[in-house]
């Protein structure tokens, strides 16, 4: 695996790529890719273009001309690259996932070479048959115009464990696997008529008891079948492993995905907590003011301030830390609210159920709540005497339904802008319950609804 990342593609591989690069490694770690792969950049560079444009590319068996042992020499690679997004949602780099396939290619080629040479010494009853036939690692094999084995080669004993006398005077179909039985049935039908099988796979029971996967071509000539079949074990354990990885691969993802997230609204709490403290400020005004008009005595006056203050303090402690444990959710609205309300909480009304509700969760109720209220203290409902809110919350089947009404205070309209508050009601809070938010401004007062589950 490789990564090509910013702007000049700087190079990083982890070590099952290292033995690819011959002599480049280690010394190119960490360099731009044009200077390391400079002599195919001409083949690379479109394609790394066009990864950065947003489209993944893929091919397999790719010839290349790497100079890494001194020269160049053609190799084969199946490679795969994707883009990759920074923190700005933009494309800053490249992953690769490569397989050199360099010895495949050539093992196939030479494969091909023998198999087409075998059918033309078929066709030409050339007397170097036999030498092929008995040296061949393929299975080589002649059948009737039935299907039924007339002459197998020592490879099937090798590769299967059945020994000729095993095989000599039926068809294959107690050895096929019950899924393949009839797709090589129609294939055989299709040799009888004529016509030429390649690139056909099934697979064939083995005498330990396993199924070995073949690919077969074969030739109808004379009313004869020939037939070569290639075991393509490894290359099913080879693939079988790639997709794994793939997995593997889209889960650290995903994984990372998610990590980026928690810590990008961890990012934005942290840079708006001066707003918070303002804000915070603003309210204990607001206590000063409401409980001087409405205590009596200086000392009711001192001992509602004094009391609505530390409500402050608590509220705000859930804001900057958070609770440890889960609690129920009236709890936590009550404790959020406390520094806005009256001391017999005439103008604040909270109904709902118990429900228990995760710390995590608890925090953003807080920050809601207290982003509510500051706004109703400032603009809404609790601005004037005879404002009110009323919070209202339902649970079912796990889901939440919160409500805030503002009723009795001056008239409201939708703010020019959406600032920090906007998105913490909208966007942040909702997505831990994993639902939405919405905010109305009718004249007679704001109205939020939260809708989501509870974990």
């Amino acid at each position: 695996m490789m990564i090509h990342w910013g702007p000049e593609l700087i190079t990083f591989y982890n070590d099952a790529y290292a033995p690819s690069l011959g002599n480049k490694h280690p010394g190119n770690l960490g360099r731009p890719a044009k200077e390391w792969w400079s002599e195919m950049w001409d083949a690379l560079g479109p394609i790394f273009q066009q990864v950065l444009g947003g489209k993944p590319f893929y091919v397999e068996n790719a010839a290349y001309q790497p100079d890494r042992y001194g020269g160049r020499q053609t190799a084969y690679f199946t490679h795969c690259h994707s883009p990759m997004w920074g923190d700005t949602g933009e494309i800053e780099g490249i992953f690769l996932v490569v397989k050199e396939t360099t010895g495949q290619v050539i093992a196939e080629a030479a494969l091909k070479k023998a198999n087409d040479e075998l059918r033309l010494q078929v066709e030409k009853g050339l007397d170097d048959q036999d030498r092929i036939w008995s040296l061949s690692i393929d299975l080589l094999g002649v059948a009737d115009a039935e299907g039924v084995w007339l002459s197998v080669n020592p490879a099937w004993t090798k590769t299967l464990g059945w020994e000729p006398s095993d095989l000599l005077g039926r068809t294959s179909e107690w050895l096929e696997h019950p899924e393949d039985r009839l797709r090589t049935s129609s294939e055989i039908n299709r040799l009888a008529s004529g016509t030429s099988v390649l690139s056909f796979t099934n697979r064939l029971l083995k005498r330990d008891g396993t199924y070995c996967p073949l690919s077969w071509n074969a030739v109808p000539s004379k009313g004869l079948l020939y037939c070569v079949a290639r075991d393509l074990t490894s290359e099913v354990e080879q693939r079988s492993l790639q997709e794994t990885l793939n997995r593997e691969l889209e889960t650290t993802q995903e994984k990372l995905s998610e990590q980026l997230a928690a810590d990008e609204v961890r990012r934005v709490l942290q840079q708006e907590m001066s707003h918070r403290l303002k804000n915070a400020m603003s309210v204990v005004q607001a206590i000063v003011s409401q409980s001087a008009r409405s205590a009596g005595s200086t000392d009711e006056v001192v001992t509602a301030i004094r009391s609505r203050i530390q409500a402050l303090a608590n509220a705000q402690d859930i804001l900057v830390h958070g609770p440890d444990t889960g609690a129920d959710i009236g709890v936590v609205l009550r404790g959020a609210l406390q520094p806005h309300a009256e001391l017999n909480h005439s103008r604040i009304s909270l109904e709902g159920p118990l429900a228990p509700i995760s710390p995590q969760q608890g925090l953003g109720l807080a920050l809601l709540v207290h982003e509510l209220a500051t706004n109703a203290a400032k603009y809404g409902s609790l601005s004037v005497p005879t404002g009110q809110v009323r919070l209202r919350w339902a649970v079912e089947q796990g889901r939440l339904h919160l409500v805030w009404q503002e009723v009795g205070g001056p008239k409201v309209a939708a703010p020019e802008r959406d600032g920090f508050g906007s998105r913490l009601l909208t966007r942040i809070v909702p997505s831990y319950f994993s639902g939405k938010g919405r905010v109305q401004y009718p004249q007679t007062g704001l109205i939020f609804e939260l809708q989501g589950e509870l974990i």
